[in-house]
């Protein structure tokens, strides 16, 4: 089975990265969640996926400008539909709270510091999936390979993922450079052979974005680990269909 990882949460049905957008993606039946980490000014840990807070609230600047108390006062839903004005950002220990209540739901937490360092988040994120009991349902993923390789060495019993946006020459060798076991590429940049060879050598793959229709149904029927996509319901219903189709029902 192809599972389905809900992008930012129901990401193309309610704001992104909000506490509704994940309740939807569960309820619509995914397999797990995606979210993005970064820290504020106060050195608090919060799931917003832009370094700044302009496309996804009523606020303006960058995340790491902002205390926590004052990103509390922000409004992230109003700009995707006035259904979800007053939703705000949460914290990292909000989602994980979230995800131990629903069993064998998975998380995928990407650490977001490419463009901007954040000091110390690999311990700190680390420290958090413990304390919460959630080794073995966390995934962590980053285009930062140098964070992956450290949380790697902190972290062995978490399974870290890079995340790509190019073409690959062998990945299996440089996720073993990295420490990684997961990749993460975006859905365009494959190709059967590729996909083949990882399983053979058991790496998860899980694609990113897959959003239209006729994608999900090639990925979905592919021998890959998951997806990921911003409609997690219909990949759902897609995946449900092609198990009757499947099974002759």
């Amino acid at each position: 089975m192809v599972y389905v990882f809900a992008h930012r949460g129901s990401s193309g049905t309610c704001p992104e990265n909000t506490l509704s957008a994940y309740k939807e993606a569960v309820e619509g039946g995914s397999d797990g969640i995606e979210i993005d980490v970064q820290y504020t000014k106060d050195n608090e840990l919060v799931v917003i996926h832009d370094n700044t807070v302009n496309r996804t609230t009523n606020g303006k600047g960058l995340v790491k400008d902002y205390t926590l108390k004052e990103l509390k006062m922000l409004d992230a839903g109003c700009w995707f539909s006035e259904q979800f004005a007053l939703e705000r950002i949460p914290t990292i220990e909000e989602v994980l709270a979230f995800v131990k209540e629903k069993e064998g739901l998975l998380l995928n937490i990407e650490l977001k510091n490419v463009v901007i360092h954040h000091e110390g988040i690999e311990e700190r994120v680390i420290k958090l999936v413990r304390d919460y009991s959630l080794s073995n349902r966390v995934i962590f993923s980053s285009f930062n390979h140098i964070s992956l390789h450290r949380i790697s060495k902190l972290a062995p019993e978490i399974e870290c993922a890079v995340i790509t946006l190019d073409k690959q020459f062998k990945p299996w060798d440089y996720l073993a450079s990295v420490g990684a076991a997961g990749w993460h590429p975006q859905w365009s940049k494959i190709d059967q052979h590729i996909i083949n060879e990882m399983k053979k050598r058991n790496h998860p793959v899980r694609v990113y974005t897959i959003n239209k229709v006729d994608q999900m149904e090639a990925f979905l029927t592919n021998d890959i680990e998951a997806i990921m996509t911003d409609y997690p319901g219909k990949a759902v219903q897609i995946r449900n269909e092609i198990r009757r189709t499947r099974g002759g029902e």
